[in-house]
């Protein structure tokens, strides 16, 4: 009996979208027809269930006769109970995984109730936060799109994400968007999307669903091309249409697209520090250049060797060894490694890392440098404020405190004060030539005017120290000023020296 039913089911299969109301009456019509033969084997399952099978004229034993629970009897009934049981399994319909699934087939009439909450399911929000029109949400957009798909049938074969052209392939604009252009859409969608059948319902639930979850900002940035998705004399939308110039205008979509995206893949290493070197950042971007990439029905055969290089670029170096052994163990042959495996494990690697607080933490002979430049920043502040406070001490003495001006004065030690001396005039001047040889005396010291002629190599300075015994270097014919040494210019401010 189970085998007849599953017979009888079939003859019937649900159509995914019906092309005409003929079709339809015969789906229908079928339909029909299943439900009375099950009917009919329904009755004939009860009228066998209701024939005793101890009433069979060959058995002539009285069933009421010294019954024992423990007969064989018992046995067959149960036999009969769970074959009675799996024929109505059989004869069961399989359910629908989702409510907008059981709906899949037949027009919508939204006068009901029911028919009404499916368009209000299909059309609602696919996130509360709404999408912008950029390529940082373009891969969950996407992605939210094949969710909704999946729940109403959209994405099925022969369903609304399907673009059928006559003559070529079948193309899922969902997952080979980049390989159906805009035109040839829209060629296929004015074949139906006004006709009010299932599949023109869909795809205006598909436009109301886009628009739905869609920022202010980016609709104000797709309504400037209102043009490419409104078609006919009524300007009617198309959710197919909208959808690519969605994709247009959140990801470029153009013929250079493929070599870009080529190029992108070749410098990760690059990309990875505009990131922060987050790994979950940086394969959301891998996997969105990996999609538009299929979507073009292309694909990378190095895509290892750009990972590999790329994670190798970060900046920590816990995770750069863990990743380095990975390569060592791949390029060794004692494990195979490939694109998804490598971007699975540096991504778990990293969240360990960022839970644990060991990411980018600092190593042994790291905290020891930080913790000298500590030291010798404390140092140079507290040299930097001494200095500071010698100077002012030595400002005040001069009296450069209390707005004095300053000038060369020198200092002689009195009764307990400093008593100020200026240079007396024969110090600014050189001696008669007859005098060249006569020392002065000021400031309780021997002066000697050193020169050429008498001896020494200050040029005519005059001095505490003998010419004789002058140990400045000799005085050039271009110099202006003679060469003096620094024990010598500090007797100059102070009030000499005596030389040995």
């Amino acid at each position: 009996m189970a085998r007849t039913r599953r017979q009888a089911r079939r003859r019937w299969r649900p159509q995914q979208y019906a092309s005409s109301d003929d079709e339809a009456q015969d789906s229908f019509r079928a339909e029909e027809e299943v439900q009375e033969n099950d009917s009919d084997l329904g009755e004939r399952g009860d009228a066998d269930e209701d024939q005793d099978p101890q009433d069979d004229p060959d058995d002539g034993d009285d069933p009421d006769e010294n019954e024992d629970p423990d007969d064989s009897g018992d046995d067959d009934s149960n036999e009969e109970d769970t074959d009675d049981e799996k024929e109505e399994t059989d004869g069961e319909a399989p359910g629908s995984l989702t409510p907008g699934l059981a709906s899949m087939g037949r027009i919508l009439r939204y006068e009901k109730k029911s028919d009404k909450s499916i368009f209000n399911k299909a059309t609602s929000k696919l996130d509360d936060e709404g999408f912008d029109c950029t390529s940082d949400q373009f891969l969950q957009i996407m992605k939210a799109l094949e969710h909704r798909g999946n729940n109403f049938g959209w994405n099925d074969t022969g369903g609304l994400f399907w673009v059928l052209t006559p003559g070529r392939q079948p193309v899922n604009l969902l997952h080979s968007y980049g390989s159906v252009s805009l035109p040839r859409i829209q060629r296929y969608e004015r074949t139906y999307w006004d006709s009010g059948n299932r599949k023109s319902q869909d795809d205006r639930m598909l436009y109301e669903c886009i628009m739905n979850s869609l920022t202010r900002d980016a609709k104000s940035k797709l309504n400037i091309h209102w043009e490419d998705f409104q078609l006919g004399p009524n300007k009617l939308p198309s959710g197919l249409c909208l959808l690519k110039t969605f994709i247009r205008e959140a990801y470029l979509d153009s013929n250079a697209t493929t070599g870009m995206i080529r190029e992108q893949l070749s410098t990760l290493d690059a990309f990875i520090p505009t990131v922060d070197h987050d790994i979950n950042r940086f394969n959301n971007h891998v996997k969105m250049l990996l999609m538009a990439l299929h979507a073009r029905g292309e694909k990378t055969l190095d895509l290892l060797t750009y990972l590999f290089r790329a994670y190798n670029a970060c900046k920590d170096e816990n995770f750069v060894k863990y990743i380095g052994d990975l390569q060592t163990d791949h390029d060794m042959g004692t494990k195979a490694i490939d694109s998804r495996t490598l971007m699975s494990l540096a991504e778990k690697k990293y969240r360990i890392m960022v839970t644990t607080k060991t990411w980018e933490a600092p190593s042994a002979a790291q905290e020891e440098i930080l913790a000298m430049q500590t030291r010798l920043n404390k140092l140079s502040d507290k040299l930097a404020a001494k200095t500071k406070d010698g100077k002012q001490r030595k400002r005040k003495e001069l009296g450069a405190d209390n707005g004095s001006p300053k000038k060369k004065v020198k200092f002689e030690k009195g009764k307990g004060k400093k008593q100020m001396k200026e240079k007396p005039d024969w110090m600014s001047k050189p001696p008669p030539k007859t005098e060249l040889n006569r020392p002065r005396s000021w400031n309780n010291k021997q002066w000697h005017y050193c020169c050429k002629e008498t001896g020494g190599n200050c040029g005519g300075v005059w001095r505490v120290h003998l010419p004789k015994n002058c140990k400045s270097k000799p005085k050039h014919d271009d110099e202006k000023e003679p060469a003096i040494v620094a024990k010598e210019a500090i007797d100059d401010l102070v009030g000499g020296y005596y030389s040995e």
